[in-house]
């Protein structure tokens, strides 16, 4: 069997796909999929019992009509309205995530825009930023605007996700993954951007969270972690992760830096929590 992909399973009335042929093999395996399921892909006429393209499956029930299933419109490029549907969604989700990214990448430039000339090196602008940030430790409770936080932990990790969707960082790179408690101090229920942290390494370099590992961290985190937006409700604490790539050099060099910028448009304050 080939390792193609394209795969759609159908079973008891339901259908699953796109898989590739080592996903369908793990369901196989798993005892998710039975021998009444019908596999069909780009190329095939009509939908054939899964027992027929797939060795390692149970043999096909008595009865299993492989007529009685249409295969997927061509039209729509082999994907069933379901799946359609998610895809479109985590397209809008993605959308929702850039804008929000560029909306914060414009908030923080517009400051340093109406500064003195850009001829200073930013090395120094980054440092001397810094000396009127207040600074807390890890595991230090702070209250910046309408929020309360605690930074608990921070990891390296070198793959994040799980079977479905995985990330691995560059060669010379990991990903730092940082542990967090956020708290809504408010009377009202508050809606606040959810990767908005960044890093400044020993160099003054400056470090977004990484979207692809946001991604992977977000689908395999069973609801603890939020793609874009979190809604934060007044008095109730969440534990939640934020996960950036940066070089080995600047995790093992001391002066790495977590930056928590207070939160909505108007906010100004940061604090800084070392991390070597």
């Amino acid at each position: 069997m080939d390792e193609g992909s394209g795969w759609f399973v159908g079973e008891s009335g339901r259908q699953q796909g796109p898989l590739t042929t080592t996903q369908v093999q793990a369901l196989i395996a798993a005892g998710k999929i039975t021998g009444s399921a019908l596999v069909w892909r780009e190329g095939m006429a009509n939908w054939a019992p899964i027992s027929s393209a797939f060795s390692s499956a149970p043999p096909p029930l008595s009865g299993n009509q492989v007529s009685s299933v249409a295969a997927p419109n061509a039209q729509t490029g082999g994907l069933p309205k379901k799946k359609r549907g998610c895809l479109f969604a985590f397209l809008a989700l993605l959308g929702l995530f850039t804008i929000a990214v560029v909306i914060a990448a414009i908030s923080d430039t517009a400051p340093r825009r109406s500064s003195e000339a850009s001829s200073i090196p930013r090395t120094a602008s980054a440092t001397e930023n810094l000396s009127s940030v207040a600074t807390c430790a890890l595991g230090q409770p702070f209250t910046l605007g309408k929020f309360r936080y605690t930074i608990s932990e921070r990891a390296t990790l070198q793959s994040i996700g799980n079977n479905f969707i995985q990330r691995q960082p560059q060669p010379g790179a990991t990903f730092l993954i940082v542990t967090y408690t956020i708290e809504n101090v408010g009377n009202e229920t508050e809606t606040a951007l959810s990767s908005d942290f960044y890093l400044l390494d020993h160099l003054g370099r400056k470090f977004r969270t990484s979207s692809h590992a946001e991604t992977a961290l977000a689908m395999s985190s069973n609801g603890q972690k939020d793609l874009i937006l979190s809604e934060l409700q007044p008095g109730v604490s969440k534990t939640t992760q934020q996960v950036f790539e940066l070089p080995l050099q600047s995790v093992q060099t001391k002066g790495l830096k977590l930056m928590v910028p207070e939160k909505g448009f108007l906010g100004r304050k940061e604090i800084a929590v070392p991390l070597n």
